[in-house]
């Protein structure tokens, strides 16, 4: 019996190798846009501050301290062998080189971390008492790579001290508590308290910058009675401060423009290259200048704080332009302008601010608020005078920040003043700030202003018209932004309609005028922003003065390039009597 025959496909051989072909280039580029993906992303700023934040939450909260240092050497994969029992410290000590767009990580390059071993004081019988990128001849040994010499890379140095039961360690020798990793140039300093900045480089380029907490028995335990004694005399809940001082000042910052470099570089025409590279440095000294000048009681902060097109890591930033105000130990507010607009990334950097010191701003993670925008937050003073033996004087402040998040303030907002006003209906003075401003900043017809209004353009903003009169019937008497880097004037604004109780504002020589408030600009304060209508215009920082025993709030203005006060004005005037 014949078998049947059985059908047998022939694939011809040419069309084979064509398959073969295509599929081994596919495999090929998934490969190469793996490596890429991997080799080439730097951290996300966001990802990188939530990791350096957590990591000194850690520390802090454990009471460690640093018992040893050592760098390794990493592949561009990630592949690190790290020591048991060290962690590494975000971000890599190459993180600048490979970070940057136009400096592009090759399959053979190397990082460089910072590992380093925490542990408690009782349980460790050697502790770090120095480090130093320059060579020490008392006692400082290199701080090897991958425990290699390794030439390739920036030295390092560190010193031991001893800590036994017969040589205990004596409790005013400051020992290492932690470290941070920072970026920058020579103008960034950390002015934490108990930090020393080291540079690894005197060049003006960006470099790796160590940052040094180095604090004693002594110092250790006499730091966190004070910080239990300041967390007493502010009521983080509600935001409350005491005073008994005749009169608070609150300075505002507005649009700093900071970077990771020295600064943005300007033209000053003619083909010719001006020296405002280190602008941010005169940024720097020109709010130093003026706390000294001024001594506020309180620093606002509105907006634009960091130039994104030169930031690659937040808190290098951060730390670099409040300088100033941590050397100081002056308290301070921040509220958000254009420069972050991703609210995850809002919450991670107010998250961190609020843990430095003097920072009255209240973190609440973005998902678990109804307002709109992050940074919506209200300080109350209360101030109490005493007259003579049996009279008291008692009056307060409440001074508010809101989030201008996309340009507009919305009813979330709104609604927040007026359960402010409802809280503390006996405030007797009320300060608005925030950064984009309303539409009412651009009046028609006859006004009252002080100061320069140089841009004119129509306002990109979604705020409602009516919310000026809101912010009025919330008894604000002053509302200050930022955003136009060339206006620094203040416009009185008057009630859209007219209330139908005694008004409640008063002129300088005590006559009762219509319901109004006084809308400020702050103007530019740093050197690297923009500024288009007048390249020469002199960055300012205005200041407003709640006088207790006068029972006022007068405003004036300070120059960059000016010891003088500039156009000092009365806000409001209450009436006595």
């Amino acid at each position: 019996m014949a078998k049947p025959k059985t059908s047998i496909m022939f694939i011809n051989r040419h069309y084979i190798k064509l398959l073969t072909t295509i599929a081994t280039t596919s495999l090929l580029v998934l490969i190469y846009i793996t490596v890429q993906s991997i080799q080439n992303t730097p951290i996300p700023q966001n990802t990188l501050l939530k990791l350096q934040h957590d990591l000194e939450t850690t520390i802090s909260t454990k009471n460690q301290l640093v018992s040893d240092v050592t760098i390794v050497k990493c592949r561009s994969f990630k592949f690190c062998q790290v020591p048991t029992g060290y962690i590494i410290i975000n971000p890599s000590l190459t993180f600048y080189k490979f970070a940057n767009s136009q400096s592009k990580k090759k399959l053979y390059d190397y990082e460089y971390y910072l590992a380093v071993k925490f542990s408690s004081l009782d349980k460790t019988t050697r502790v770090i008492s120095g480090l130093s990128f320059d060579k020490q001849d008392d006692g400082y040994e290199v701080v090897k790579v991958n425990d290699k010499d390794d030439d390739q890379f920036i030295k390092l140095y560190k010193k031991f001290v001893i800590n036994n039961t017969e040589h205990p360690l004596p409790k005013d020798t400051p020992i290492l508590r932690s470290i941070d990793v920072l970026f920058g140039s020579n103008d960034l300093i950390d002015s934490r308290k108990f930090r020393h900045t080291l540079h690894s480089s005197n060049d003006e380029s960006i470099h790796p910058i160590l940052s040094v907490s180095m604090m004693s028995i002594k110092e250790q335990e006499e730091y966190q009675q004070q910080l239990q004694q300041e967390s007493k005399s502010l009521i983080n809940q509600d935001q409350i401060l005491e005073t008994s001082q005749e009169k608070y000042k609150v300075m505002q910052l507005s649009d700093l423009h900071f970077g990771q470099d020295l600064g943005r570089c300007s033209s000053t025409g003619a083909g010719t290259t001006d020296v405002k590279c280190s602008s941010d440095l005169k940024t720097l000294k020109f709010i130093e200048t003026t706390i000294q000048q001024e001594r506020p009681d309180l620093i606002v902060i509105t907006g634009d704080l960091i130039d994104v097109e030169r930031s690659l890591d937040y808190k290098s930033i951060l730390l670099k332009s409040l300088q100033p105000i941590l050397a100081t130990n002056t308290k301070f507010l921040y509220t958000f302008g254009d420069e972050v607009q991703n609210k995850e990334d809002k919450s991670t950097i107010i998250e961190f601010l609020s843990s430095l010191p003097n920072c009255l701003n209240t973190f609440v993670p973005f998902a678990d608020t109804n307002l709109h925008g992050v940074t919506n937050d209200n300080l109350q003073i209360f101030n109490k005078l005493v007259k003579d033996k049996d009279q008291v004087d008692e009056q307060s402040v409440s001074i508010t920040i809101l989030d201008s998040q996309d340009h507009f303030i919305d009813e979330t907002q709104i609604n927040y003043l007026y359960r402010i006003n409802n809280d503390f209906t006996s405030t007797d003075y009320k300060l608005l700030f925030f950064h984009y401003p309303i539409p009412q900043f651009r009046p028609a017809g006859t006004f009252k202003i002080i100061g320069a209004y140089n841009e004119k353009h129509p306002l990109d903003t979604k705020t409602n018209i009516k919310f000026h009169d809101d912010i009025i019937n919330c008894r604000y008497q002053v509302l200050s932004v930022g955003h136009e880097h060339e206006n620094d004037a203040c416009i009185l604004s008057e009630l859209s309609k007219q209330p139908k109780s005694k008004p409640r504002t008063t002129t300088g020589n005590g006559d009762t005028s219509p319901a109004s408030i006084w809308l400020c600009y702050n103007s530019i304060t740093g050197d690297s922003g923009v500024t288009t209508i007048n390249e020469q215009y002199v960055r300012k920082i205005r200041l407003f003065e709640v006088d207790f025993v006068k029972k006022r709030i007068l405003s004036w203005k300070r120059k960059e390039n000016d010891k003088d006060v500039l156009e000092p004005q009365l806000i409001y005037q209450k009436q006595i009597g």
